[in-house]
């Protein structure tokens, strides 16, 4: 009946809207939202993330983790390993540096790319 065939559409939507809330990158995104994009809190809310999509702790040195359990985020490569260098820089070194890349956009561009990997 068509209330069955509605209801059914709810319900899947329903499912991918909490799906997409709980995927790791849509979950960051949220964070970022409420912070300062060069505070430390917001690359900490991407380093959970990548964390949360390898299964695993990643650092700079264990990026291979990363992109064997995420291989759709390959097109990133380079400015995800500018994000671990400049991390580094940020926790262990002197600071960020001038012209460092905004995680909020980084954030953005994964959640899309891990949006279309779940669908």
């Amino acid at each position: 009946s068509f209330a069955e065939l509605k209801d059914s559409f709810t319900a899947i939507g329903w499912r991918n809207w909490l799906a997409r809330r709980e995927l790791p990158f849509a979950r960051a995104w949220v964070e970022l939202h409420m912070l300062d994009e060069h505070a430390p809190e917001a690359w900490q809310a991407v380093h959970r993330a990548f964390d949360r999509t390898a299964g695993r702790v990643v650092q700079r040195g264990t990026l291979a983790a990363l992109f064997q359990a995420a291989p759709h985020f390959s097109p990133l490569r380079t400015r995800i390993e500018q994000f671990y260098a400049q991390s580094s820089a940020l926790f262990f070194g002197a600071g960020l540096p001038d012209g460092a890349l905004s995680v909020r956009e980084l954030c953005r561009d994964l959640r899309r790319l891990e949006r279309r990997h779940e669908r």
